[in-house]
């Protein structure tokens, strides 16, 4: 991993095979990962909440499911503004899993960032 003027750069691309999207990657990584659940995928860093890739592979897909009843999907751009949480990740993977680009928010951006 590699640090530049506010950019983190880590280890080589994503070899995302041609007949699958993103996000049924992810959900297939997920999947990989989280059969037993007591693996942990993520921990929050400031108060070391944690949740495992079978809660976080539940969470991706009922978040999805509600997005998409209210039309969420390919051509659609979903805005994220959000407090360091581990919830950011579930929202922002499935708003992917429905096909939205994102963009992210911040009132407290700098002109630099």
């Amino acid at each position: 991993m590699v640090i530049k003027k506010n950019v983190v750069y880590g280890g080589p691309a994503l070899n995302v095979p041609a007949h699958l999207s993103f996000g049924q990657y992810i959900i297939d990584k997920l999947i990989e990962h989280g059969v037993d659940d007591t693996k942990i995928a993520l921990v929050h860093g400031d108060n070391d909440e944690k949740i495992t890739y079978r809660q976080l592979l539940h969470d991706i897909v009922s978040f999805a499911t509600g997005l998409r009843r209210h039309g969420v999907g390919r051509g659609v751009i979903v805005a994220m503004c959000s407090e360091n949480r581990l919830q950011f990740m579930v929202a922002t993977m499935a708003a992917i899993c429905c096909g939205a680009t994102i963009t992210t928010l911040n009132p407290q951006y700098t002109k630099g960032e």
